[in-house]
């Protein structure tokens, strides 16, 4: 199952440094800054949406939102740099200093994938 996945930011250089690695990990990635991505949640599904911790409140939310009614088997995931408020609408919330290294388990976790190889080789080769 090829997984697509959405990422809204407003630094998009930020969001693309994780690219590679989710991409490694199979997952079909998308970066977006949040008015491209309200327009363009209106024409695909994703399966999963990850959301920086610079997109406003309310435009996450919105953002968010949207995604679920577009799919409501979609997941999403906000970002966030020391705090969080209102992220009621998130299946999880991870500290931006640290997505690198879980972003992608988490994506697995929540979409109840079975592991992609990829990711499968290279947790084993980082512990």
């Amino acid at each position: 199952m090829t997984v697509k996945l959405l990422s809204i930011g407003v630094f998009i250089d930020s969001l693309v440094r994780h690219n590679p690695a989710l991409c490694k990990a199979a997952f079909c990635t998308e970066s977006l800054n949040p008015p491209q991505a309200f327009s363009m949640l209106q024409k695909k599904r994703y399966s999963c949406v990850v959301i920086g911790p610079a997109v406003p409140e309310k435009a996450r939310n919105q953002l968010a939102s949207i995604a679920k009614i577009s799919n409501p088997k979609a997941v999403v995931i906000m970002l966030y740099n020391g705090s969080i408020r209102h992220a009621e609408l998130a299946d999880a919330v991870l500290n931006a200093a640290t997505v690198e290294h879980h972003l992608a388990e988490t994506i697995v976790h929540l979409l109840r994938l079975d592991q992609p190889r990829a990711f499968v080789k290279e947790k084993q080769l980082t512990r």
